[in-house]
């Protein structure tokens, strides 16, 4: 029966996703109806998957907008049709993961764990390259990064005398991780927020990619400062420190053939992924479909003929056939929360309730001034994921309000906020999958995992406001 239910889920999740894709694509709007029944049946067979923080939230979602439809006297072919919104986010993580393929038919993710053996000197070094590359692999891996370097790390840090590994290991993947989140284009957020303020990715690049960094630098920064207290064990004995220092040199020797191999696959590797990012930002800005369609339609023959170009094609689409089959069913939470938070906009705007919605935060925004709102943008999505709402849903039911012309805010300032507010929520909030994984991962509870990135969020916070203040 579980293997029939999960076969039911991946068919009917993949089938919505796929007309969606050529619904959208071609213009065509022959299967919108049969979206909506599809979208209707994916929240159905979902909600007994999902969690019940994410059950609360789609019943609320949905049981708020049946009343608001039904108050108005909306008919049933109109309240069906509302359902589907949202379907573009779903399909880019589903096809996202795709890009993790190639990396690991490659051997690049042996490269990352070669490569922390190459020339690391200290503890705070080893930090450095591991927070850094995890960096590096957001900006095209998304969430498969965590569970890849993972992996590829742990025996390194299982060889330092450190005194919390799992605190060290889950700060320094994730605060690498969340950065790139503010500019990438396979982060869903990153479409989102582009596309409500209207702005091009090119022309927020420079500024969205400064501040990445300079949070990069920051986090860094704080572990230097932190180190002593939290991370090394407090070996007095000097001999010891010696001959632990000794040990370690000895177990990281590596010849240069072996270096120059890994600097060549690090090369490749970052010039696939400038190409890829090359490609997503010209044909978003040559073709009128928006940056996450983009995406989605060219992940899947990117990492196809990045596959066939290794002569491992085949391998490729075997692996991509089992993630269909095996990741696709366990997207039940998303598709319950998604689905039903977009049928909830979609009631907003129908029943004309937004409108209220808009005088509220407008009427902040006039109370408090533009410094003092922009400052507390950030706050928004990072309270509503401690309800287990992801940042993408909590932009979308705010996204008319968030105007930045009826605001009178700058386009590039609002979205450095609502890109920058999302980056908390990844590195802070409980209940969204960047904090799950690591928990399933290290074997340590969500809310633990949250309050150990507290001292960053909190540094990040500080820069992100600093950083609104002098922007022009």
């Amino acid at each position: 029966m579980s293997i029939q239910s999960r076969h039911i889920r991946a068919t009917v999740f993949t089938g919505a996703i796929l007309l969606h894709l050529i619904s959208t694509s071609a213009h065509v709007h022959l299967f919108d109806f049969v979206i909506s029944l599809l979208s209707i049946v994916a929240v159905a067979i979902a909600i007994p998957h999902a969690s019940s923080m994410a059950r609360t939230l789609t019943f609320i979602f949905i049981l708020s907008g049946s009343w608001m439809l039904w108050a108005r006297g909306i008919h049933l072919p109109q309240y069906i049709s509302l359902y589907g919104n949202m379907l573009h986010l779903l399909s880019l993580f589903v096809i996202i993961p795709l890009l993790a393929i190639p990396i690991q038919l490659g051997g690049y993710s042996k490269i990352i764990k070669r490569l922390l053996h190459l020339k690391v000197r200290s503890q705070q070094h080893l930090y450095q390259l591991i927070s850094g590359s995890s960096f590096f692999l957001s900006c095209f891996m998304n969430l498969a990064t965590l569970p890849m370097m993972y992996y590829s790390v742990k025996d390194t840090i299982d060889q330092y005398p450190i005194q919390s590994h799992k605190r060290f290991v889950s700060m320094s993947i994730v605060h690498g991780y969340a950065l790139p989140i503010l500019w990438t284009p396979v982060a869903p957020i990153v479409g989102v927020v582009l596309d409500l303020t209207g702005v091009s990715w090119i022309r927020m690049f420079p500024v969205l990619l400064s501040l990445s960094l300079g949070g990069l630098i920051l986090d860094w920064s704080i572990h230097f400062l932190m180190k002593n207290r939290l991370s090394f064990s407090k070996i007095q004995d000097k001999q010891a420190r010696r001959e632990a220092a000794t040990t370690l040199e000895e177990g990281f020797m590596i010849d240069k053939s072996e270096a120059k191999i890994i600097k060549r696959k690090l090369m490749q590797l970052g010039l696939v992924i400038s190409f890829f990012i090359l490609l997503i930002t010209t044909l978003e800005h040559a073709l009128p479909i928006g940056m996450v369609l983009t995406t989605v339609l060219m992940t899947f023959p990117f990492a196809a003929i990045w596959s066939g170009l290794m002569g491992k094609g085949a391998s490729f689409l075997e692996k991509a056939s089992r993630h269909v089959s095996r990741y696709v069913p366990d997207m039940a939470e998303q598709f319950a929360i998604f689905l039903s938070a977009g049928f909830f906009v979609k009631a907003l705007e129908l029943t004309g309730h937004n409108h209220e919605v808009n005088v509220v935060v407008q009427g902040l925004n006039h109370w408090m001034g533009d410094p003092l709102f922009l400052a507390l943008l950030p706050f928004i999505p990072l309270g509503l994921s401690f309800t287990g709402m992801h940042p993408v849903v909590a932009i979308a039911l705010l996204a008319e309000s968030l105007n930045p012309q009826l605001l009178g805010i700058s386009v590039e300032k609002l979205t450095v906020a609502l890109l920058g507010g999302a980056v908390t929520t990844f590195l802070m909030g409980p209940f969204n999958a960047t904090i799950g994984i690591m928990s399933s991962i290290i074997k340590e509870t969500p809310l633990r995992i949250s309050a150990w990135n507290g001292s960053f969020t909190a540094g990040f916070v500080v820069l992100l406001i600093g950083f609104l203040y002098f922007l022009p």
